[in-house]
């Protein structure tokens, strides 16, 4: 990181309220997927099914995951079904929340009831990890489809209506809610174990939802064991609706859960009448259906704003359904005839026109193109990455346009400065202003402010971008050297306090998630310790290995305390940063970090590729080849000419663009044999004006009057960037991406 730190980062929060003018975030609108269609059409046609999904504004679709299709027997796994779901969810940049149902019969309560709950609740728990290793963050599934965006399942619903007999049929003399409550309970230790950023929805209670809800408090004792809550609330009336949550959000509010958050998995009114023989009083026409919908959810939208019936999602039953039958296969948005023919209901109108005018504004719901046969992604999700810091957080600078502009070049990481002086500036409450107390936190008895931070996490949630904080700047009462920007902390455990802190609020589970559940989580589980320490520019003292080695220590100590998948990333190396390296492992820090940082600057590109190698090799002599290497900055400043003060390394605008565009291709192309994880530009924005300091012309964008300006070397990273994601635009998010 060079030049000027993010100490202005609470210019981001402009960007947070402003989501807040959506009446809904665009993840509220979901479907299901399930009967015919999603058994019998073909390949082809799900696809299509599932982009027009995407192009109606749904960025939610709930399927069931059969664990009897999945594990027939014990230990023998066919994952085609479960596959067939994640791989058209990913394509089509739509999210995917599996339903795990349906026992195998060896693992029934009653071998032949398809709908036995399993005997042992410790056979579903186990099953439900074999899913998220293959299908969570770093899963299997993503590793073996790299062509795929990677789209990590973060949420499961346990079951589905273990009230309703022909979903859960109990033993005579059994309770349903304490056997569910059991499972449920065993579920959620083995998902958090396996994941523990994933979310624990609890299975869809109907009918007299909130009668079956305190009974599973009482006897099922499942407080506690999930992090959403699921309601299906099928009534005639738009309003019946919005009375069902209230008396369900009473129940949870008696029950300690005000704050947990409420999702509606099956919302729906088949429009079966004059078509399908039924006294069932639930039923209308197809018209009729279209007019609930869009009041339905519009009723819903509105209720949001009183926590007593805020609901986060929810999920139109069903996509598409045969019409015939039963009652509840006429409650598609679609109608499918079972040859691969659909017929669009007025209910699918319905539901476009509220997400347009209950979503959010339309720029931030453009639909995510589906993936097309003659573009194919060829790096995984957040391979091309960006530095965020100087002049980019200055006043007169629109951020939100900056931060657009950066979704729209294919930037899909992005690696910000997490500055510790000014989250915790002084040492004790004792210390801090009267005036200015009520906006820290106690951490540990060290007064916190985490607002700045706050709006960048919330920035890049909502724009899909995934961050990689760099933790540094001693504040000066835990500095060696009080006051110099570049002092090492005079002790390593106050640094990792602070480090186990951010993850307690931004990890999995962490509190800013709950805070704003309106927000998508994507919980930060990489940290990278300081940046450049071989540097004086960053680590005054001399020597600096054994100290930073004993920061590092510290800091893996809080954060397997914190979250035991959370990574630890090694500062970034710059100059003949594999002698360094080498000194850190000779200190004894291997067993402490997960990743290597190299700053790979050089006057050629193919001298990238010599310091990586070297990196490389560093890590084979010292056996630790296996684990990945992260480019967290890679620049050429177009400072050719411009500064007194060189480095070897400076280039005109059009060479920076030139190496830029020759560069990260070349990186992509052996990102495997050299285990690249990621390459971050450095950097995004600069002054473009000192002439002592070659980096502040490294951005691919200046300033010029007061305006940004694109150099050549911005539409290099964007022709690059799209062009290894497989998409020619962006336009919604990070995920987003149109192909032609």
């Amino acid at each position: 990181m060079h030049g000027a730190v993010i100490a202005a980062l609470c210019a981001l929060s402009l960007v947070v309220p402003a989501a807040a003018q959506a009446r809904a975030p665009a993840s509220f609108f979901g479907t299901m997927w399930d009967g015919e269609i999603a058994h019998n059409a073909s390949e082809e046609i799900q696809d299509r099914e599932w982009a027009r999904m995407n192009e109606t504004g749904v960025r939610s679709s709930r399927a069931t995951f059969e664990w009897v299709r999945i594990e027939p027997r014990r230990g023998d796994y066919d994952f085609a079904s479960s596959d067939r779901l994640v791989r058209l969810a990913a394509r089509n940049g739509v999210e995917l929340l599996p339903v795990v149902i349906y026992a195998p019969r060896w693992a029934r309560e009653s071998r032949g009831d398809f709908a036995s709950p399993p005997r042992r609740p410790a056979d579903y728990a186990r099953f439900m990890a074999k899913l998220i290793r293959r299908y969570g963050p770093d899963g299997t599934f993503w590793a073996a489809n790299s062509d795929l965006p990677e789209r990590p399942l973060r949420a499961w619903q346990i079951w589905n209506e273990p009230h309703l007999p022909f979903q859960w049929t109990a033993q005579r003399g059994d309770d349903w809610a304490h056997d569910y409550g059991a499972l449920l309970r065993s579920a959620h230790r083995a998902v958090h174990r396996a994941d523990a950023g994933a979310r624990v929805v609890l299975a869809g209670l109907s009918n007299r939802s909130y009668v079956y809800l305190a009974h599973l408090y009482r006897r099922g004792r499942i407080r506690g064991a999930f992090d959403v809550a699921a309601l299906h609330p099928y009534t005639v009336q738009p309003s019946g609706v919005v009375h069902l949550i209230g008396r369900f959000r009473d129940v949870m509010r008696r029950n300690g859960d005000v704050r947990t958050a409420l999702w509606i998995t099956e919302l729906g009114l088949p429009a079966s009448r004059g078509k399908f023989a039924s006294d069932n009083w639930l039923q209308t026409t197809d018209r009729g259906m279209a007019r609930f919908l869009s009041r339905s959810l519009k009723a819903v939208v509105d209720a949001r704003d009183d926590p007593a019936t805020r609901v986060d999602r929810a999920y139109w039953y069903t996509w598409a359904s045969v019409y015939c039958c039963e009652q509840f296969r006429f409650s598609g948005l679609l109608q499918y005839d079972n040859n691969d023919r659909l017929e669009p209901k007025p209910a699918l109108r319905s539901l476009r026109a509220a997400i347009r005018t209950l979503g959010p504004a339309p720029a931030a719901n453009r639909p995510v193109r589906s993936a097309g046969s003659r573009s194919r992604r060829k790096v995984p999700f957040g391979f091309v990455g960006a530095v965020a810091d100087g002049p980019l957080f200055e006043p007169g600078i629109d951020l939100a346009k900056e931060v657009d502009a950066m979704v729209g070049t294919g930037v899909e990481a992005v690696r910000v400065v997490v500055d510790w002086r000014t989250a915790q500036p002084y040492a004790s409450f004792a210390d801090v202003p009267e005036a200015e107390r009520p906006k820290y936190r106690d951490e540990g008895g060290v007064p916190t402010d985490y607002s700045q931070i706050d709006s960048i996490v919330g920035l890049s949630a909502r724009r899909g971008m995934r961050v990689l904080p760099v933790v540094l700047i001693a504040p000066p009462w835990a500095a060696r050297h009080p006051g110099a920007f570049n002092s090492p902390p005079s002790d390593p455990a106050p640094y990792a306090r602070f480090v186990g802190a951010l993850a307690r609020r931004y990890g999995p589970n962490g509190a800013f998630w709950k805070e704003h559940p309106e927000v998508v989580p994507l919980p930060f589980r990489d940290w990278q310790i300081w940046n450049e320490p071989s540097l004086r520019d960053f680590w005054s003292d001399d020597p600096w290995v054994k100290d930073y080695v004993a920061l590092m220590r510290a800091s893996r100590i809080e954060l397997d305390r914190e979250d035991r998948r959370a990574r630890l990333i090694l500062a970034g190396l710059p100059n003949r940063s594999w002698t360094d390296l080498a000194r850190i492992y000779r200190a004894g820090g291997r067993r402490y970090f997960d990743a290597v940082a190299l700053h790979p600057f050089t006057a050629k590109v193919d001298g990238v590729f010599t310091i990586l190698e070297n990196g490389r090799k560093v890590m084979a002599r010292y056996r630790d080849a296996r684990k990945p290497l992260l480019v967290t900055e890679l620049s050429w400043p177009s400072a050719k000419g411009k500064t007194g003060r060189t480095y070897g390394i400076e280039t005109t605008e059009r060479g920076q663009a030139s190496r830029l565009a020759k560069a990260i291709p070349a990186l992509a192309a052996r990102r495997r044999p050299l285990r690249i994880e990621s390459v971050y530009w450095y950097t995004w924005l600069t002054a473009d004006q000192r002439d002592d300091y070659p980096f502040d012309y490294a951005g691919a964008s200046r300033i010029k009057d007061g305006k940004v300006v694109r150099k050549p070397a911005f539409h290099a990273l964007r022709r690059t960037a799209l062009s290894l994601e497989g998409c020619t635009a962006k336009a919604s998010g990070a995920r987003s991406c149109t192909r032609r």
